[in-house]
C-alpha cells in the first residue's frame, strides 16, 4: 500500500493537555514554549530588548547607583493629553525620559582636576544631570551624573587615571524622582509665601535645605491656611533633621507654617510582593502598594515630577491629617476616588470601599465607606463596562452605583463559587474579565463565572502555590494574546507566562523573566540612527507596524530592576531563545487496530536560508528520541516545502520541533505527515 498524506492545515488547538497525547487532535501540541499559533501559523516568539533600567539617586550626596531592586509596576500618567511613563521599584518612583540618548561612541577621557574627568563623545545628545552609563574602557565603566560642557563633552566625578580613548555612553533613560521633602500645615501664625529657591529652616533643630518646589494641597497663602508638601533639592539638607510641629521660617525669618511629621526621602517601605497601583483621575495620579500611606503623582509648578503624601482626613479632628494607612487598590467611579481594601486608624478593613466626597478627591466623610457582608478578603478589582467588579477569595461582588447621594454605593453578590487568588492577574476585555483562581482560570461576563481552561485542566495546580500571588496579567491587543505570569514548582517568582490567543482560545508558554507587565506608546517612528543591529540579522520588516509612532509598546519588569521591551528582536536581550513543540502521539491507523508506518513528513515554512529547526523523533511510548532531523527554511518564493525522511513503524509516531538560538525565528504552516498502515497494532 502506498503512503498517504494526512495534512494538518490552519493550526488552531495550541497545546491541549486536557487527554492523553495519544487522544488529542493531530493539530494540537502537549508542549508549546517559547512559540505559539497566530492565524494558523506556529511561530516562534519575538525575543525582548533592554528597555531601561531602575537608577537610585541618593536624596544625601546626590550620587547615582544601580540597586537592582524587583520592578513592581508600569504605569502612564496623564496630563492632559501628555503621556508619562512611570516606573517602580520596590522603594521608588522613576520616569521614563523617551528621548533619552542612545549609545555614543567616547573618544577621549581627560583630567578636569578637582576629582572630576572631562569625556569627549561627539553629539553625546545630554544635559547637565542627567544619568549616564559608560561601559567599555578600562578605568571609568559606571554610572554618573553629568555636567554637560559642549555638544560633544561633558564632565563626570571619577578618579582620573588615564585616557582610554575608548568605550560607549549612553543616556540612563529612567530618572529616581525621589527628593527629601517635608509637610507642612499652616498652624496659629501668619502664614508666610514660601517661594522656590529659597532656604527652609527649622526653628528648633536648625535643620536646612534649598526648596526645589511647593506643592499645595489645600488652602492659599494668602487665606493663611495653605497645607502641603515642600521638595528641596537633593544633597542640600544641613543641620537636619527637622523635627515634627516645629515651626519653618524662609532666609527672612519669615514662618510658613509647622512642620506635619519629619523630612523624609518619599521612599516606599514594600518587599518585591507589593505591587503598585496607579490611578489617573484628574491630572494627577494615586499610588498605592497596599503597605505604605496613599501618594499623590502630579506636575510642579516647575514642571518637576513629584509624589506627596495623600492625607485623607476622615474626622478633621486636629487635621488635616491623615487616617487612612494604606489601600490594596484604587479606582475613579463616579467622579468619586474609591479605595478597597483599607487600613484605617491602624485597623484592617479586608471587605471595605471607601469613597470620597462626589468630585472633590480631598475631601472624605467617617462614615463614606460600605463593607461587603463576607468574611472573604477583598482580592482584585477591574470595570467590566460601567461596573466596577470586585473579585474575593471565592466569590465575585459588583460595587453597584444607587445614585443616592447619602449611599452611593452597594455591594451585590454576583457569583459564589469562584473567586481570585492573586490580585495583579485580572485580564479584561470590553465584555469579559479572566482572573487565576484557585484551581482554574476563571471568566466573568457580567452574569455567571466559569473556567476557560477546558483545553488545559489543572495546569494551575502544577505553579509554584506559594508564589500564585505574584503572577500578573496583561492583553498584548497586538498580539490577539493575553499574558499571566506564574513560576514553576521551586521558583521564588514568576520565571513563565501562559499565553493565550484570545480569538482562536489557544494556548501556549513563554519562559521569561516577568516579574510584572505594563505598555506605553512609541512617540516618535524608528528612524535610521535607531538601527544598530546588523541589517542581515533583523527579523523585522522596515514598515513593521510596531515600530509605528503610537504602536503600543509592551514592556515587562524583572526581578533584577530592569525594564525590557516585549516582542523586540530575535534574541532575550542577547540570550537565545529556545522554543519546543512536542506534537500528540499519532497513528492514523489507531482505530483499525493497525500500526503506521510513517514514511516521511513535510512541513510548509516561512522562506528564510537563516531559520533552521530540528525535528526529534519518537516512537510508541518512549521518552527518548530515536533520530533528529535538521531543516534549513532556503529555497524560492516566500513560502518554502521541507521534506524529512523518517521510515520507521510503531504503535505511535510523535515529533519535537525544535530550534535554540538567536535571529532565528521558524513560522511553519502546513505540517504533513505520510502515512501507511502496518500490521496489527495489537
Amino acid at each position: 500500500m502506498a503512503y498517504k498524506p494526512y495534512p494538518i492545515y490552519d493550526l488552531k488547538q495550541g497545546k491541549v493537555t486536557a487527554k492523553e497525547p495519544w487522544l488529542i487532535p493531530i493539530d494540537a501540541f502537549e508542549t508549546l514554549n517559547n512559540c505559539h499559533l497566530r492565524r494558523g501559523v506556529l511561530e516562534k516568539r519575538k525575543g525582548y530588548s533592554e528597555f531601561g533600567r531602575i537608577i537610585n539617586i541618593d536624596t544625601t550626596t546626590d550620587a547615582p547607583s544601580f540597586i537592582g531592586d524587583a520592578v513592581m509596576g508600569l504605569y502612564n500618567y496623564y496630563k492632559g493629553s501628555v503621556e508619562t511613563l512611570i516606573g517602580f521599584d520596590q522603594d521608588r518612583i522613576n520616569r521614563y525620559i523617551t528621548d533619552a540618548a542612545g549609545g555614543t561612541s567616547i573618544t577621549v577621557f581627560a583630567d578636569a582636576g578637582g576629582g572630576e574627568v572631562t569625556v569627549t563623545a561627539v553629539a553625546h545628545g545630554m544635559i547637565t544631570d542627567d544619568i549616564c552609563r559608560i561601559t567599555g574602557t578600562t578605568s571609568y565603566n559606571g554610572i554618573f551624573k553629568i555636567t554637560k560642557l559642549t555638544a560633544d563633552t561633558f564632565k563626570i566625578t571619577d578618579t582620573w587615571v588615564a585616557d582610554d580613548a575608548t568605550g560607549t555612553v549612553i543616556q540612563e533613560p529612567f530618572i529616581d524622582l525621589t527628593r527629601t521633602s517635608i509637610r507642612f500645615k499652616h498652624g496659629s501664625v501668619q502664614v508666610h509665601t514660601l517661594v522656590v529657591g529659597d532656604v527652609l529652616t527649622g526653628a528648633d533643630s536648625g535643620a536646612t535645605a534649598t526648596v526645589e518646589d511647593i506643592i499645595i494641597d489645600t488652602g492659599t497663602w494668602a487665606g493663611n491656611d495653605a497645607n502641603g508638601t515642600v521638595i528641596f533639592t537633593n544633597a542640600t539638607l544641613a543641620g537636619g533633621p527637622f523635627t515634627d510641629a516645629e515651626n519653618l521660617t524662609d532666609a527672612g525669618a519669615n514662618v510658613i507654617g509647622k512642620a506635619d511629621g519629619v523630612e523624609s526621602d518619599n521612599e516606599f517601605t514594600g518587599d518585591n510582593s507589593n505591587y503598585f497601583w496607579f490611578e489617573n483621575w484628574d491630572d494627577y495620579g494615586y499610588i498605592t502598594n497596599n503597605v505604605d500611606q496613599i501618594r499623590r503623582f502630579q506636575v510642579g509648578s516647575k514642571g518637576g515630577y513629584y509624589s506627596t503624601l495623600f492625607n485623607i482626613d476622615l474626622d478633621v479632628v486636629g487635621g488635616p491629617d491623615n487616617d487612612v494607612n494604606s489601600a490594596l487598590l484604587i479606582f475613579t467611579h463616579k467622579e468619586r476616588l474609591i479605595l478597597l481594601r483599607t487600613q484605617e486608624r491602624g485597623a484592617d478593613h479586608y471587605q471595605r470601599a471607601r469613597f470620597c466626597v462626589a468630585s472633590t478627591p480631598t475631601s472624605w466623610n467617617d462614615g463614606d465607606y460600605v463593607d461587603a457582608p463576607t468574611e472573604e478578603w477583598i482580592i482584585a478589582a477591574d470595570f467590566l463596562g460601567d461596573d466596577l467588579i470586585v473579585w474575593f477569595e471565592r466569590s465575585i461582588w459588583k460595587l453597584a452605583y444607587t445614585a443616592d447621594g447619602t449611599a452611593p454605593f452597594r455591594w451585590e453578590k454576583l457569583v459564589d463559587t469562584e473567586g481570585c487568588y492573586a490580585s495583579y492577574s485580572l485580564v479584561s476585555f470590553s465584555d469579559e474579565i479572566l482572573g487565576v483562581g484557585p484551581t482554574r482560570f476563571v471568566g466573568f461576563d457580567g452574569r455567571e463565572a466559569y473556567g476557560i481552561d477546558e483545553k488545559i485542566p489543572d495546569f494551575i495546580l502544577t505553579w509554584d502555590q506559594d508564589a500564585v500571588g505574584y503572577s500578573y496579567g496583561l492583553v498584548l491587543e497586538e498580539e490577539s494574546q493575553a499574558w499571566i505570569t506564574y513560576a514553576e514548582v521551586g521558583e521564588p517568582t514568576p520565571n513563565k507566562a501562559v499565553i493565550l490567543n484570545y480569538e482562536k482560545d489557544s494556548w501556549a508558554t513563554y519562559t521569561l523573566p516577568a516579574h510584572c507587565l505594563g505598555y506605553s506608546s512609541l512617540l516618535s517612528d524608528l528612524v535610521w540612527d535607531d538601527v544598530t543591529a546588523n541589517w542581515n540579522t533583523l527579523d523585522y520588516s522596515w514598515d513593521d507596524r510596531s515600530l509605528q509612532s503610537g504602536y503600543p509598546t509592551s514592556l515587562m519588569g524583572a526581578t533584577t530592576g530592569y525594564v525590557y521591551k516585549l516582542n523586540d528582536g530575535g534574541s532575550d536581550d542577547g540570550s537565545d531563545i529556545e522554543f519546543v513543540a512536542m506534537t500528540g502521539r499519532w497513528n492514523p491507523f489507531a482505530e483499525q487496530g493497525a500500526k503506521a508506518d510513517l514514511g516521511w513528513v513535510d512541513f510548509l515554512c516561512d522562506k528564510d536560508a537563516n531559520v533552521t529547526f530540528d525535528v526529534e523523533l519518537f516512537l510508541n511510548q518512549e521518552t527518548t528520541l530515536y533520530d533528529t532531523k535538521s531543516v534549513t527554511c532556503d529555497g524560492d518564493g516566500d513560502k518554502v516545502w521541507k521534506r524529512i525522511y523518517v521510515g520507521a513503524v510503531g504503535e505511535f509516531h510523535r515529533l519535537r520541533i525544535t530550534n535554540n538560538a538567536s535571529a532565528n525565528r521558524p513560522r511553519i504552516h502546513a505540517v504533513v505527515p505520510w502515512f501507511q498502515p502496518a500490521g496489527r497494532l495489537i
